[in-house]
């Protein structure tokens, strides 16, 4: 993801915790970070985890989204979402 404008981490961060049906896990434990299976399956929510700044573009944001992907949009509500910062 790159986003239109330079953005701080923590702002993003901060947005995120803003938007209705998505969970920020901010777990480093590579044993907790977000799998359809061990977070998404039978749920509504969509979760996002291993949120860092991406360093291959200018203004990069690297992210790991998952949901259920039989709940209807779940994932193309946070892209679209996160396209508007």
């Amino acid at each position: 993801l790159e986003s239109a404008r330079d953005v701080r981490m923590e702002d993003v961060r901060d947005e995120m915790h803003l938007w209705p049906g998505l969970v920020l896990i901010y777990e480093t434990d590579a044993d907790y970070q977000a799998s359809a299976v061990s977070f998404g399956a039978g749920k509504e929510e969509t979760f996002v985890s291993r949120l860092c700044r991406d360093y291959t573009l200018p203004r990069g944001i690297n992210l790991w989204v998952v949901s259920d992907i039989f709940r209807i949009g779940a994932a193309l509500k946070a892209v679209m979402r996160s396209c508007s910062m």
